[in-house]
């Protein structure tokens, strides 16, 4: 008689922890609006813990439907809320380079406050760094090289991107004065403040949504 009595209390205690398991997590909704104050359809959601000493790993992530609203049920916590679409000139605010450590939206959720709703303001857009690389003998086109951007104010804060193909685009955070540094296989690099008839302060300074073109020449090593 003990050995079926011994199963059935196993599976009582399997099934208990079911609901316990699913009552440790709450839901975070958040609206994302553009610069505009509209939703923004499609914009990349991300929930970053707070107490996360570094972002490793994937992070929680969802999209916005049309009303610019997504949700995803997490651990309880609190969290940091951003958001993004680089298509449309928001970028990825989890970069220092462009969130400078500041978070769109901050939401907490607790077993007495399981749902918690945010609106992720992700402000003005970027502006658009389009190179134009070439080889400064030849004149060929150089398509694959890496390009580093860094706050004048703060070299250590930078971003460097590999990019290929034709006319490379880069998103630079506006009315911030910032340094650039183009670099490629075989070639020395390319600083902007070296060049003077490109800008007379030697760093670039784009307001929202400004699209600046610059043509590279990099010389052999």
């Amino acid at each position: 008689m003990m050995k079926p009595l011994g199963k059935l209390s196993c599976v009582a205690i399997i099934l208990a922890a079911g609901p316990l398991h699913a009552q440790m997590k709450g839901t975070i909704s958040a609206t994302v609006i553009d610069q505009t104050g509209q939703p923004l359809v499609g914009a990349r959601v991300a929930m970053v813990p707070a107490d996360a000493t570094g972002l490793m790993g994937a992070l929680p992530e969802c999209l916005t439907d049309d009303r610019g609203v997504c949700s995803l049920n997490l651990r309880f916590g609190k969290y940091h809320v951003t958001a993004k679409k680089v298509a449309e000139g928001y970028p990825d605010l989890t970069i220092r380079f462009y969130g400078h450590g500041q978070w769109p939206a901050t939401a907490e959720i607790t077993p007495e406050a399981p749902a918690a709703s945010v609106t992720v303001d992700l402000g003005p857009k970027a502006a658009s760094l389009v190179l134009h690389p070439v080889d400064d003998d030849s004149g060929d086109n150089i398509k694959h090289l890496t390009v580093t951007l860094h706050p004048a104010n703060d070299p250590h804060e930078f971003i460097s991107s590999s990019l290929a193909g034709p006319n490379p685009t880069i998103l630079v955070p506006p009315d911030e004065d910032v340094l650039v540094t183009v670099s490629a296989d075989g070639y020395q690099p390319w600083h902007l403040e070296e060049h003077s008839e490109l800008s007379s302060r030697g760093v670039l300074n784009l307001h929202s949504r400004d699209k600046q073109e610059i043509n590279a020449r990099l010389k052999h090593q």
